[in-house]
């Protein structure tokens, strides 16, 4: 029987911030490359297929992952927290992980069939019943993953993902061109998950014992139990204005089209936090397991992880408020107008959906789970409110229906991350873990401050006679090198100690 333990000790620690850091740059390259080749898919895609394809699809989606979400009970995550594991364990979570699949595909089709008439679109029962599938490939390989993670040979596991991703949009691409529609995106997901979980059962090398032959894991299923639920709640707080404008605008054309360009602008949105957000979990979770024993290199650490993520994504997020249309204009054209405004009402969310990711492995890595399912419930509230009241404003003031919901819907949703959720979510996740939100909170202020002024000087450039002249795909990199070069004269000093703390280091003086 093997036994696989977490590291411990001063040797093993020092070994830990090395994995850590390397671990963390490799994953960082990965996912910058991964973000280039699914910007160019998503150019390639948004002029092959409709506005019309994404919007159909967009409904599907939330019915797909909400019963996949549940397929592990969270396990991966657990499996990765706890201290020490044996092969009978992992055993046991995969084929239970095998079963989950195979009952929440089967309710995945169900949804489809029984929610048909609310969303009043007949293709949405195939479209369910076709994507239902997913989880069994997905539960295939989460084990393999996780042991990835645990032992943090992240390196490989970003190459995995990678290679999956590619294929996945290669084949989208090639079946588009062949008039396929909406089924191409559906195929992109099948390729790339099925890729992945093939390699890698070649990449770690455990092996599942027979079925029934492993032992109980009960503390990792009340562990991952919890986080699952707490994923439940916040994927649907994150999703419920898509579903909204599914349910109330689904039926027509134009509201399928609203529904796309909507779904894409959050898609766009999420893409700067996804490249910074994946593989900082990737990292933090491990590395703030392993180091709880230590609360001062604990509390050190994770300050680090909140700073190194502030400080990327706000300026990405007041960046793109600036120059969304412009984004949208290059890779879609003047089909996809609406979703560049959408996109820059969207863009201030970027900073605090990148802190409330991180959060997630922040509270499991101190074993507050059900600290999160709380938080995740709060999440949800708040949003929901956030998107009634932007609905019914909208249709009020920001123009006809379903433009002017979906815009309200859209600025709802900012104005309250910013406003409500921002800073009292990452006080309450650090006095939850003993910390101190406060000091988390004032190191924020350089880099909104460097940000903002980035922002503004963004703006003013680009209303300058010669630079509006210019075609999109030329305003477009000479606006985003400008702001990147002024912010990194400002916060340069501020990286780098922020990359210290994440190392577990005292700042250099």
């Amino acid at each position: 029987m093997v036994e696989y333990k977490s590291a411990q000790g001063k040797e093993e620690g020092s070994s830990l911030l090395g994995s850590m850091r390397g671990g963390t740059r490799n994953v960082l390259a990965g996912q910058l490359v991964s973000q280039i080749v699914s910007l160019a898919a998503l150019a390639a895609l948004y002029r092959l297929l409709t506005p019309d394809d994404f919007g159909l699809l967009g409904m599907a989606v939330p019915l797909v992952m909400l019963p996949r979400m549940l397929t592990t009970l969270g396990l991966s995550v657990a499996t990765v927290q706890r201290a020490r594991l044996d092969d009978r364990q992992l055993t046991h979570v995969f084929w239970l992980g095998l079963k989950l699949a195979t009952a929440t595909a089967a309710a995945t089709a169900l949804l489809g069939y029984m929610l048909v008439p609310v969303y009043g679109d007949p293709r949405l029962l195939e479209l369910c019943a076709c994507l239902a599938g997913t989880s069994l490939v997905v539960a295939l390989g989460l084990v393999h993953q996780a042991l990835l993670e645990r032992k943090m040979l992240l390196g490989r596991l970003v190459c995995v993902r990678l290679v999956g991703q590619v294929l996945g949009v290669a084949a989208a691409v090639l079946a588009a061109l062949g008039g396929w529609g909406v089924w191409s995106l559906v195929l992109q997901q099948y390729v790339e998950l099925t890729v992945i979980s093939t390699l890698v059962w070649f990449v770690e090398k455990w092996r599942p014992g027979r079925p029934g032959g492993g032992r109980p894991a009960r503390g990792l299923i009340e562990l991952g139990g919890s986080y699952s639920l707490s994923s439940v709640l916040f994927y649907l707080g994150q999703n419920l204005d898509k579903i909204l404008i599914a349910i109330m605008f689904g039926s027509t054309e134009i509201g399928r089209q609203a529904l796309g360009m909507y779904s894409q602008a959050y898609q766009l949105m999420m893409k700067p936090v996804n490249m910074v957000t994946s593989p900082v979990t990737g990292v933090m979770l491990p590395s703030l397991s392993r180091a709880w024993p230590d609360r001062r290199l604990y509390s050190m650490m994770a300050s680090g992880f909140y700073s190194f993520v502030a400080i990327i994504l706000l300026p990405a997020g007041i960046g793109l408020a600036v120059v969304a249309p412009d984004v949208m204009a290059v890779l879609g054209g003047d089909t996809w107008e609406q979703a560049g405004w959408l996109l820059a009402l969207l863009a201030p969310v970027i900073v605090v959906q990148g802190l409330v990711n991180i959060t997630g492995s922040l509270l499991i890595s101190a074993g507050r789970a059900r600290v999160l399912l709380f938080a995740s419930l709060l999440l949800m509230v708040l949003q929901a409110q956030a998107i009634g009241v932007g609905y019914l404003l909208g249709g009020q003031y920001l123009g006809e229906e379903p433009w002017g919901q979906i815009r309200g819907i859209a600025l709802g949703v900012s104005l309250v991350s910013v406003l409500v959720i921002f800073i009292p979510y990452m006080f309450f996740a650090f006095r939850a873990v003993g910390g101190n939100g406060w000091n988390m909170i004032r190191r924020l202020a350089f880099p909104l401050f460097a940000s903002t002024l980035m922002g503004v000087f963004v703006y003013s450039l680009g209303q300058f006679q010669f630079m509006r002249e210019l075609s999109p795909p030329v305003r477009l990199p000479l606006l985003v090198v400008a702001g990147m070069a002024l912010y990194a004269a400002l916060a340069r000093r501020r990286i780098k100690e922020t990359w210290d703390h994440v190392a577990g280091r005292e700042p250099s003086r």
